[in-house]
């Protein structure tokens, strides 16, 4: 239990650096609202009102789905948008994630893969073994 916490804070720690690194965004916000004005912000907000559906409804892996379907290196709201979806799954409870098929190392893969497809690899290879 200790150290899946330990990587948990490591992940949203991550998330923050990066928020604050790429977007010199520093924001205590809640990851749904910040999901939700995130929304409002993207061109239409369609897609990220979909991920946010999805997440309410604890569709975690549907919701991780689209957001790869959708990932492009030249659109950072993408980014933003995963960074965000990330933060949230990562104060859920334990519990709730394992009843959909994650734990500590499968969020740090999906970060991991987040970042990577934006060339941030060296970010996650600094909190994340």
């Amino acid at each position: 239990m200790f150290e899946q916490d330990y990587v948990m804070r490591e992940i949203r720690t991550m998330i923050r650096a990066v928020m604050k690194a790429v977007f010199n965004v520093d924001t205590e916000e809640t990851p749904l609202a910040f999901l939700e004005r995130q929304g409002r912000m993207m061109d239409d907000g369609t897609f990220s009102a979909e991920i946010i559906a999805l997440a309410r409804q604890e569709r975690f892996r549907d919701a991780e789905n689209a957001l790869f379907a959708h990932i492009s290196p030249d659109d950072y709201g993408m980014l933003r948008l995963g960074l965000a979806f990330y933060d949230y799954l990562s104060l859920l409870d334990p519990d709730t994630l394992a009843a959909h098929g994650y734990d500590p190392d499968t969020l740090a893969d999906g970060l991991r893969r987040l970042l990577t497809a934006y060339g941030l690899e060296a970010m996650s290879n600094l909190f994340l073994l």
